[in-house]
């Protein structure tokens, strides 16, 4: 290769700076590479090629053409071949690879290895559809009762507004809401057919159900992507959607890198998921974070939809300085009971199953009704303990307490760790002391389905969660008793006349700021979910908390006034900035000298600003995971700092042990 070099009669060459499609750590990102005579008048910015990079061929994409002296380019190596086929991305997905990198301190490698696919080795014909399509008797269901049509008509006018970039849209109804993007879209399609839509959805449990309205209205105009396709139907999606044979791209969190060419509308489907919105592999970026720069981008409108959103989110809809305006559907006012558990135990009640509860299912069981009872918590119960030295049984992998369940086809006891799905059997005597005194408290899934069954032993009772059976005919149990995890399988809420939620509390007192948030959000969900006509119980020990009551009297507002007081009080989003640092290692010793080297640099950085709060290091609820243990660090930056400075100063020299993850989910 030299020699051809040094024979050039130019004196100088052509330079490609590529960025290479793999993993690579942050510090490394652009690459020079000669291009060769015979591709000059062929190679293109944006273009994707295929390079030599550590002894194989990878693919890589141009972003710059130069020249330098052939004396300095002696020393690289020549571009092989332009990609086939020929693929150009657009400009923003270059601009959205260039920001991410910088906001979550990844490397631009990284970036681009999320943005273009795997590429199958060998092509497959006969790709089976995936997904069933709509009959003519559910796209009916579409309709919406006429004294909403005039509230769902200001929405539309609103979102159709050309200077509002962002628009929240509150809603209660899953079928209103489905009538809205359903229009919507119709709109800007015939406004501008030659523009594409993205749909994000948080699950690709989701993807089923709006696929089936959008195919109706839209068939063959629809591309889907998720993780779990394979990769040559992957990559014949992500062709659809490049050569503009798609007009609407329906999908999970990676749909966000389609590669689209002209964006028109991204719209967020329940936006306040933020588990499944939030990637937690390196870069830890979010989808609605990422959707708004690309609408800034594009100029694409980005709609925001949401049952009880963000309290990020609407911070913005009542700030004048942002962007950001509020659409909101007609609610319905839905029977909702509270229940105070306290009072059960003065009355020497004891159950899970309050007097109030157990006498409405008595009245729906009379009357051939159904019943959905909720408990977002698996198994028999929530912690095990010996009693006579404290010892708490724990997963060996990931330290987070055991929960006993009851396998029944075995017949046998185990323990699971809901974190990291480790089995193994009961223990019958503790392994610190040889105590016998063990003790299992807390409540799951299992220990309401035996105390069901005690009351209501006539009745067909069926529990549905990660680890029982999965039935598609639930019409035929009386009592359904689920986690979550049922309320996202499950599409048809309207066979339930009463649903009880048996621990509305459970997640308060976690030591996060988002549990208050996320309890509403989640009961909220499933409230909504229900029919109009069903009766709802909400069992609670904290019927005076602010949750509670706004759940109570329906009221977003009034959860909102609680919530971003306290979030102001004690510098959470979002008033600030929150990064969280997580070191982990095998040794000891080493996390202690490494954290607290790192803290004792961030303490001198910023000893005389008020804009920056470190926390740690400390011990995170997850100490250990794969065998190697944890310590963090939190910062918490006013949202007036400019963070990016503190990125390229400490952030990008930290070495890969380091997780770098901004804006983190949660903070345990």
């Amino acid at each position: 290769m030299e020699k051809s070099i040094n024979n050039e009669i130019n004196k100088n060459q052509h330079i490609a700076v590529i960025i290479p499609i793999t993993r690579l750590p942050k510090h490394l990102d652009y690459f020079d590479y000669i291009i060769p005579e015979e591709l000059q008048n062929k190679i293109r910015i944006n273009q994707i090629v295929e390079i030599p990079f550590c002894n194989r061929k990878i693919n890589g994409i141009i972003v710059k053409i130069k020249t330098q002296s052939t004396e300095d380019s002696i020393k690289l190596k020549k571009i092989n071949k332009i990609f086939e086929p020929e693929i150009i991305l657009s400009e923003h997905l270059i601009k959205l690879i260039q920001w991410a990198s910088n906001y979550y301190c990844a490397s631009l490698p990284l970036i681009a290895k999320i943005i273009f696919p795997e590429i199958p080795k060998r092509k497959i014909l006969n790709i089976p559809k995936q997904f069933t399509t709509l009959s003519l008797e559910i796209a009916k269901r579409l309709t919406v009762p006429k004294k909403s049509l005039t509230k769902i008509k200001d929405a539309i006018d609103l979102i159709n507004k050309q200077e509002i970039k962002c628009e929240l849209l509150c809603y209660q109804n899953q079928s209103e809401k489905f009538f809205v993007y359903i229009k919507i879209i119709k709109i800007f399609l015939d406004k501008n057919p030659q523009k594409q839509i993205l749909i994000i959805v948080p699950q690709i449990a989701d993807i089923q159900q709006i696929y089936q309205y959008l195919n109706y209205y839209f068939s063959n105009q629809i591309s889907v992507l998720h993780n779990k396709l394979s990769q040559t139907l992957f990559w014949q999606e992500w062709q659809k959607i490049y050569n503009q044979q798609s007009k609407i791209i329906l999908g999970t969190r990676l749909a966000i890198f389609s590669p689209i060419k002209n964006l028109n509308l991204i719209i967020i489907d329940n936006e306040e998921s933020l588990t499944n919105y939030k990637s937690e592999q390196n870069p830890r970026y979010n989808v609605q974070t990422l959707a708004e720069k690309i609408s800034e981008f594009t100029k694409a409108k980005c709609i925001l939809a949401s049952q009880a959103p963000r309290v990020e989110t609407f911070y913005r809809t009542q700030s004048n300085t942002q962007n950001i305006s509020i659409a909101h559907l007609d609610k319905n006012k839905l029977n909702i009971n509270i229940v105070n558990m306290q009072d059960e135990w003065r009355k020497e009640n004891y159950s899970l199953i309050s007097d109030e509860l157990e006498g409405k299912i008595n009245q729906t069981l009379e009357k051939k009704g159904k019943i959905f009872l909720f408990l977002n918590r698996r198994g028999l119960g929530t912690i095990t303990k010996c009693i006579d030295c404290n010892h708490l049984f724990k997963c060996p992998r990931c330290s987070l307490p055991l929960i006993l369940t009851h396998q029944t086809q075995t017949v046998n006891y185990k323990f699971i760790c809901c974190h990291c799905n480790f089995i193994q059997d009961r223990a019958i005597k503790c392994p610190h002391c040889n105590g016998v005194n063990i003790k299992t408290s807390g409540i799951g899934t299992q220990r309401v389905e035996k105390e069901i069954k005690k009351l209501f032993p006539d009745v067909k009772i069926l529990r549905v969660d990660k680890e029982s059976e999965i039935f598609t005919n639930y019409s035929k149990y009386d009592i359904i008793i689920g986690t979550q995890f049922f309320f996202k399988q499950f599409n048809q809420p309207n066979i339930f006349n009463l649903i009880g939620i048996v621990l509305a509390n459970s997640l308060f007192y976690r030591p996060d700021f988002r549990s208050s948030e996320k309890t509403f959000q989640q009961l909220s969900q499933i409230i909504n979910w229900s029919n109009n006509q069903s009766d709802i119980i909400i069992q609670t020990h904290s019927p005076e908390n602010y949750v509670i009551q706004a759940l109570a009297k329906q009221d977003y507002y009034f959860f909102y006034k609680y919530e971003i007081e306290m979030r102001k009080k004690f510098n959470y989003p979002p008033f600030y900035k929150l990064i969280k640092l997580i070191y982990q290692n095998s040794d000891l010793k080493k996390i202690e000298k490494e954290t607290n080297e790192l803290v004792d640099k961030l303490k001198m950085c910023f000893s005389l600003s008020k804009t920056v709060e470190i926390i740690g290091p400390i011990s995170p609820m997850i100490s250990k995971i794969k065998e190697k243990y944890r310590k963090q660090i939190i910062l918490k930056i006013n949202s007036n700092f400019n963070f990016s400075f503190l990125n390229k100063k400490l952030l990008n020299e930290l070495d890969k042990n380091w997780i770098i993850d901004v804006d983190p989910v949660e903070i345990l």
